[in-house]
């Protein structure tokens, strides 16, 4: 239920769907209440022991040409949390991305529910020009319906950092 969240992931498949309306009845539990409760229990900032820790758990690193980035996400549910936290993520992929000498560290915060991720970026400044998603402050953007990584945001930014 995590890795496809809740269902809702471009990356779920097929067989997932169909695993889960075999499994439903046999546990007894409805999938979509069960993974709220998983996303309740361990999700969001507060399941980690720091601010750091919690950019840095799920913090993959790719390259493009000769630009180096990395993208973190966390999973919540709504972005009260992370309106809290924001200035010192934003700290945070600073150091990281001293750290790791990349160019662009960033954090996508995706509310499992509203089904919308807000992205957190530190570096190329560039970016916001060519973005093509709403800024709603510098260093934050706004994806609605951009849920993964993998098959979403990492293909955008490789064609987005590659135009730079």
């Amino acid at each position: 239920m995590s890795d496809t969240i809740i269902l809702k992931s471009p990356t779920t498949t097929e067989r997932d769907r169909e695993l889960v309306a075999w499994l439903e009845p046999l546990a007894g539990l409805e999938h979509a209440a069960f993974g709220k409760d998983i996303f309740a229990s361990c999700g969001g900032f507060s399941a980690h022991g720091s601010i750091e820790q919690a950019v840095r758990a799920d913090f993959k690193q790719f390259n493009v040409g000769e630009t180096q980035f990395g993208i973190g996400q966390v999973e919540v549910i709504g972005f009260d949390e992370f309106y809290g936290l924001k200035e010192r993520l934003r700290e945070t992929l600073r150091q990281v991305k001293q750290a790791d000498r990349l160019h662009l560290a960033g954090l996508m915060v995706t509310d499992i529910y509203s089904e919308t991720t807000l992205f957190l970026a530190e570096g190329k400044n560039e970016l916001a020009h060519l973005m093509g998603y709403p800024q709603l402050e510098p260093h934050l953007y706004e994806l609605k319906g951009v849920m993964s990584r993998k098959k979403q945001m990492v293909p955008h930014l490789l064609k987005v950092l590659g135009s730079l």
